[in-house]
């Protein structure tokens, strides 16, 4: 009865807690940032490529940016792309498909980030409400919650891999000697051993089936390396948990953890393999980045530049990126930061389930301090980390409060709730007002999504493909992407040269047909004279940034057809 009121008390506080977490992930979707990033319009390209052209093996790779980019410095593996023009095809195309793609995942993250929170903290309601409300709201999940793609997803994976290998191992602490147990549950170190009750019976889920978690973690886990690349970060997990349990004598909990290592290389070998045999697809960005391309004599001092930037992203100031996040603002509050690292002490010092936990983090933290890219920080490379950092601060609240004597005990989770609730609205304070920046128009793909917006709003169903002067927007993949059907694979919009004597193509272009054309130019001055000379007439105008002049949508009647 006391382990059913104790899960009816992290009920309570959770549900609460992931509706609000959902809330602040859906709300204003469509305008919060204003246009997608242009990386995700690469990747729903590239999915829609993958999926309506023959010959792209579901182990494979390809290309993230497009041909005429004139350079590749990144693939995607073919099963994220299936997995992405699947879903794309289901959304229906445009912003929403871009969207879902981002704020899906994340709202399953969330979910999972709670459960991992609940099985490592559920012993009090306190230290899990102080977690749950972090993750809930923090700035740094929400920002790239909504245009995050596959780190998003690559986080939900590795989180939910975290979490099964938390629950496999608290069931191995309760069924092993008592001494095991106290060593592996976290629990004060000069404390008498407690008493271990026998496992209860299971009720169903995946609890039924004990020998599944470490496997379904693997599953997970290997799933993951086939999404966003800083998850080869984190492959090493089990292997490196369970050589730490194994050397200290628990060799049960090892073998977990090294079947779950197990089944994440079968699962992840097929893409290893294909990286094996194209080793310049695995090093298209990574090798880049890798501060070891610098002069070897100038590799400590770039190290130090990396720390001291990352410590600034924690503690002074935010990511200088505008799309990462508020640059005045840290990651996260000073104080969970301080807090985290608690539980980062205290779980080295007390191996257990928190061990996961802090190896998770170090090791996804690792990828940011050891690429280099003017020695600033990045936040978005680390960003899969921030998951656990939070739970880690739950932890080190769970450990403060167990070392505060009797006395001081109520004081002490007031202050706890307080500092909760502070860091929660700093949280959804920096997020509200990153995301109504007038900033992020540049950032984000403002005017290409305006335009997309304009030309849906006037466009026929049998139109022709729109005729888009390049100098109108910054890149028109963006273009394409919002307005191409997720099933045709015709583009949306075809380029033109302005400088060509006939720049609209009048065969090609449908002007001797009934069809429906649309020309868009650069809103620039030199481009007047062209829009008179064939007689098109002005029906949308916008997109306009500093020192870049926007566009104007034209409607080009059909030439008359001659006798």
């Amino acid at each position: 009865m006391r382990e059913e009121g104790r899960r009816a008390g992290l009920l309570l506080v959770a549900l609460p807690l992931f509706f609000l977490g959902v809330a602040l992930r859906v709300v204003h979707w469509d305008s919060w940032p204003p246009g997608p990033w242009i990386d995700e319009a690469y990747a729903i390209r590239s999915a829609r490529i993958v999926l309506s052209e023959p010959g792209h093996p579901l182990f494979g790779s390809s290309p993230l940016t497009p041909p005429d980019a004139g350079f590749v410095n990144s693939y995607s593996s073919n099963l994220y792309l299936y997995a992405t023009g699947l879903i794309d095809r289901l959304a229906g195309g445009g912003l929403f498909s871009f969207r879902v793609l981002s704020i899906g995942p994340s709202i399953l993250l969330l979910a999972a980030a709670l459960l991992l929170a609940g099985e490592l903290l559920g012993a009090s309601l306190w230290a899990f409400g102080f977690a749950a409300s972090l993750l809930a709201t923090s700035s740094w999940l929400l920002t790239t919650a909504r245009w995050g793609w596959n780190a998003v997803s690559t986080s939900w994976l590795i989180v939910m891999a975290v979490w099964l290998l938390v629950r496999a191992l608290k069931r191995e602490a309760r069924s092993s000697p008592p001494g095991a147990a106290h060593a592996a549950d976290g629990s004060n170190p000069g404390a008498p051993p407690r008493r271990i009750e026998p496992v209860p019976p299971s009720r169903g889920g995946i609890a039924r089936l004990p020998a599944l978690e470490p496997a379904l973690a693997g599953l997970f886990l290997g799933l993951a390396q086939y999404g966003y690349v800083a998850a080869w970060l984190v492959f090493p997990l089990p292997f490196l948990a369970g050589a730490s349990f194994w050397v200290r004598g628990q060799k049960r909990t090892a073998r977990i953890l090294f079947t779950a290592a197990a089944v994440s290389s079968f699962v992840a070998a097929p893409y290893a393999l294909h990286l094996l045999v194209s080793p310049g697809r695995a090093t298209a960005r990574t090798g880049e980045l890798l501060i070891f391309r610098q002069p070897l004599a100038s590799t400590p001092r770039l190290l130090l530049e990396n720390v001291s930037s990352y410590g600034r992203l924690f503690v002074s100031g935010g990511d200088p990126n505008e799309r990462h996040g508020d640059p005045a603002a840290p990651v996260l509050p000073p104080l969970v930061t301080l807090i985290a690292l608690a539980g980062a002490w205290a779980s080295a010092r007390r191996p257990g389930e928190a061990l996961l936990l802090l190896l998770s983090a170090g090791l996804l933290i690792s990828g940011g301090l050891l690429s280099y890219q003017g020695g600033e920080a990045n936040s978005y490379r680390i960003s899969l980390s921030a998951p656990f950092l939070l739970v880690l601060s739950g932890y080190g609240a769970l450990v403060l409060l167990e070392r505060t004597p009797r006395r001081l005990q109520g004081p002490g989770r007031a202050t706890l709730v307080l500092a909760g609730i502070l860091a929660a609205s700093s949280g959804v304070f920096v997020f509200i007002g990153w995301a109504d920046s007038d900033r992020l128009k540049g950032a984000f793909g403002g005017p290409e999504r305006a335009l997309a917006g304009a030309i849906s709003a006037v466009r026929k169903p049998d139109a022709a493909p729109v005729l888009l002067d390049p100098a109108a927007v910054r890149n028109h993949h963006v273009v394409d992407a919002l307005l191409r059907n997720p099933e045709s694979p015709s583009p949306a919009v075809r380029l033109i040269d302005v400088s060509a004597p006939d720049p609209v193509g009048r065969t090609s272009a449908g002007r001797t047909s009934a069809r429906q054309v649309l020309l868009v130019l650069s809103a620039e001055e030199s481009r007047a004279p062209l829009a008179h000379r064939l007689g098109a007439r002005a029906i949308a105008q916008g997109g306009a940034l500093p020192g870049f002049p926007g566009w104007i949508v034209y409607s080009v009647d059909p030439e008359p057809s001659r006798p």
